[in-house]
């Protein structure tokens, strides 16, 4: 799928509106009919199975990884360009807002990061490097960030650098690049509300 957005969901609130979505989803992951998983957990059967037409909604994804953490649900939505977001929106309205959803977002091609966890209770992580052939990790703070560069290259970012992303990007975009003479990036996951995608 090009310009793969990928968007991991935390489902929680009322324990039986919680189960019965649990359910719902996994009777579509379970339909043997169709042997393809990609094509029998697309976001249009799970659509179907809320009795909404998958054509008023953005369906071009697919579910996976459903599971539960304590009493929650958890699962990853495999998207064409945006997330799902309306699909998930009007789940929600179904059970009367008894549940909500915690999001955290990533479309590499679009060059996009977004969650709306303002808590850092699930998705804590705020930072990503990529330092091509060498490793890439994900960050909560910026201190984490540099004391990682320093482990796997060797070269510590000069400190004034690290109190401003902008520099910090075009340190590690382009001068870091250049030193260690591989592709490096840095993504910044920005915090968002749930009205964004509105």
């Amino acid at each position: 799928m090009s310009n793969l957005c990928c968007t991991t969901y935390y489902f929680e609130g009322d324990k039986k509106c919680l189960q019965d979505l649990y359910n719902k989803m996994t009777r579509i992951a379970n339909n043997d009919e169709i042997k393809d998983y990609q094509k029998r957990q697309k976001m249009s059967e799970l659509a179907k199975a809320f009795c909404l037409n998958p054509t008023d909604y953005n369906c071009r994804g697919y579910f996976d990884w459903l599971h539960i953490v304590g009493n929650n649900i958890v699962f990853e939505v495999e998207s064409a360009n945006v997330p799902c977001q309306d699909i998930i929106n009007a789940i929600i309205r179904h059970y009367g807002g008894k549940i909500s959803v915690l999001w955290d977002v990533g479309c590499l091609d679009e060059g996009f990061f977004f969650t709306n966890d303002h808590e850092k209770r699930v998705f804590k992580h705020r930072y990503e490097v990529d330092l091509e052939n060498i490793d890439s990790e994900w960050f909560e703070t910026i201190p984490e960030l540099v004391e990682w560069v320093k482990q796997k290259t060797n070269i510590s970012i000069p400190k004034n650098i690290t109190e401003d992303v902008d520099l910090l990007y075009n340190y590690i975009t382009s001068d870091l690049e250049e030193r260690l003479n591989t592709y490096c990036n840095f993504h910044v996951v920005e915090v968002v509300d749930d009205s964004y995608w509105d």
